[in-house]
């Protein structure tokens, strides 16, 4: 995400935006897992969520639990089975926090 001050509007597009991609992922019961601002792509089109390293299905029968801590319910445990709505959450938390700093940053 870019560095310059966000008028609030923009900063309500790319929560908006990113909300909807969550939502198209979640639908097919993917989670990203890893929501931060170096994971989002402002483009002409649009916000693209990126880098999907540790991006989980409910299908997997490999059960990845990453991502960076910031960005991370402080109640998550990272060591046990997570289930697709605790996953679910972990996305949508990120994603608040990727907004709050969104909106600090276009409030400077």
């Amino acid at each position: 995400m870019q560095t310059k001050p966000l008028c609030l509007e923009k900063a309500v597009e790319i929560a908006k935006q990113t909300a909807a991609g969550l939502l198209h992922l979640h639908q097919y019961k993917v989670c990203h897992q890893d929501i931060k601002p170096s994971n989002l792509l402002l483009t002409g089109q649009g916000v693209r969520i990126l880098d999907f390293n540790v991006a989980v299905s409910d299908s997997d029968e490999m059960t990845i639990s990453a991502g960076t801590r910031r960005y991370i319910p402080p109640d998550c445990k990272l060591t046990i089975d997570l289930s697709l709505a605790e996953k679910i959450d972990r996305d949508v938390y990120a994603l608040g926090i990727v907004f709050m700093n969104v909106l600090q940053v276009a409030t400077l």
